[in-house]
């Protein structure tokens, strides 16, 4: 029987491409039964991963030339979900576990995972909670990324590149795709001040998870201006950073020790109970 112990290996920072291939060579390890299951945690260089349902793309609101000015790549993947943003400061977990050994579906794994992120933040305070429609974990509050649409981010790069009094930048750094209805500011509702702080997005092949838990630490989130967040026009971002106070605020390492733990404990607490119910 495969072994029911996670190991955890940290890659630091590395870009998507080569973690992909990281995730896939240990995904073909757990698979063969050769590595126990493992969990991969990563810090990305900016990038935006498009999947592949229809009009994912069209929720990338910048254009090349932005992107390219912000340094950010855009690359697809396989995963569940819409399009969201990696970068620096945002702690991305890859779980690769055979959903069977822990009695998982997964409707399952998906709620486990938000309850990991849940229980990861609980102790500094913050309350997140899961929503019905999408995977992925919110905090109630009245911070969060000012989301202001696109035209925020060009006249940023107005100002810093010197070009403020050129009327046409703003408009030429926009993709015609997207021109119309996502520059309107995405205003939040303020009955509920519903702000994601933890996107999920996964894929299960041959009974084996990949991908995973995008969770904000300390991210940039003028970069969430340039996509639509999991194609929700209405979807605010936060982090940690906007949530805590500088005394309150954990270390990444910090973040990652607590939720590799969360996540150890729900697949121990699976494992053994599969193995009091034979």
């Amino acid at each position: 029987m495969p072994s029911s112990d996670l190991h955890v290996h940290d890659l630091g920072r590395m870009a998507y491409e080569p973690a992909l291939r990281v995730q896939r060579r240990t995904h073909a390890n757990v698979l063969a039964g050769r590595k126990p299951p493992t969990l991969l945690l990563v810090e990305h260089e900016p990038v935006i991963t498009v999947s592949s349902r229809n009009g994912a793309r069209a929720h990338v609101l910048a254009d090349d030339a932005m992107l390219k000015q912000l340094g950010i790549d855009v690359q697809p993947t396989d995963r569940g979900g819409d399009v969201t943003y990696h970068g620096p400061g945002q702690l991305v977990a890859y779980p690769i576990v055979p959903l069977n050994l822990f009695a998982l579906n997964v409707g399952r794994y998906l709620r486990m995972l938000e309850l990991v992120v849940i229980e990861t933040i609980a102790p500094l305070g913050v309350s997140g909670f899961a929503r019905d429609c999408g995977a992925g974990v919110w905090v109630k509050t009245g911070v969060g990324c000012r989301v202001s649409g696109i035209e925020a981010v060009a006249r940023e790069l107005a100002a810093d590149s010197g070009t403020n009094g050129d009327p046409t930048f703003t408009k030429r750094h926009v993709s015609p795709a997207t021109d119309q209805p996502h520059l309107e500011p995405r205003t939040p509702n303020p009955e509920t001040r519903e702000t994601k702080l933890a996107s999920i997005g996964v894929r299960i092949e041959h009974g084996v998870s990949l991908h995973g838990v995008a969770l904000n630490v300390t991210t940039d989130l003028l970069h969430f201006e340039t996509i639509m967040p999991c194609g929700m026009s209405d979807c605010r971002v936060t982090s940690l950073r906007k949530l805590l106070a500088d005394d309150r605020m954990p270390a990444m390492c910090d973040v990652k020790e607590a939720f590799a733990a969360c996540l150890r404990q729900h697949l121990a607490a699976r494992a053994g109970a599969i193995c009091c119910e034979r």
